[in-house]
C-alpha cells in the first residue's frame, strides 16, 4: 500500500507493510521506485497481507466487538 503520511492503525508500519509519501511529487517517486523494485514491492504486499490476516481477521474483530459491548 502507498498512502499519504499520517497516523495508521496497528500493523500498518511505514516501509514494512506500507510506504508513505509527503506530497504529490514524492508519491510519484515512491510509486516509480517501488515498480522498479519488485522484490521490495512483493515483501510489502506479503507483510500487508499477513497483517490484515492476523490483526484484522474476523475473530479479532469479534473479540474487539465483545469488549466494546461489554464496556457499554
Amino acid at each position: 500500500m502507498v498512502s499519504d503520511s499520517g497516523v495508521y492503525p496497528e500493523g500498518m508500519v511505514n516501509n514494512i507493510s506500507m510506504v508513505t509519501y509527503e506530497d504529490a511529487e514524492s508519491a510519484a517517486r515512491t510509486i516509480v521506485n517501488l515498480l522498479r523494485e519488485p522484490g521490495r514491492l512483493q515483501a510489502l504486499a506479503n507483510e500487508g497481507t499477513r497483517t490484515v490476516r492476523t490483526v484484522y481477521n474476523k475473530r479479532a474483530q469479534w473479540l474487539n466487538f465483545q469488549r466494546l459491548a461489554a464496556s457499554a
